[in-house]
């Protein structure tokens, strides 16, 4: 099973940071796609991430370097709370 570990990571809808995410791990699986898990650094932005839900159009970018690889957010399986984010991933990198 593949596995991406990562110090510094973002949710963005279009350009938009929608949420910042640190010490995450982005693992293949179970099924298509992926799965992220981290915690979040600071406050998610929460118009950003509802209106990125809206339009099934929020991405994972695990890096804050160019050339960082992508991932689409399965908007209805994101969840954040208690400083903690979990989502399914689609298919990717892209």
């Amino acid at each position: 099973m593949a596995t991406f570990r990562g110090e510094r990571g973002r949710i963005v809808w279009a350009y938009y940071d929608a949420a910042r995410v640190v010490a995450y791990i982005v693992a293949r699986g179970p099924g298509p796609g992926w799965t992220l898990t981290g915690r979040i650094d600071g406050e998610a932005n929460a118009y950003n991430l509802a209106e990125g839900r809206k339009r099934n159009a929020l991405t994972f970018v695990a890096s804050e370097n160019p050339g960082a690889m992508r991932w689409p957010v399965v908007a209805e399986t994101l969840a954040i709370g208690d400083g903690r984010v979990t989502a399914r991933l689609g298919a990717g990198p892209i």
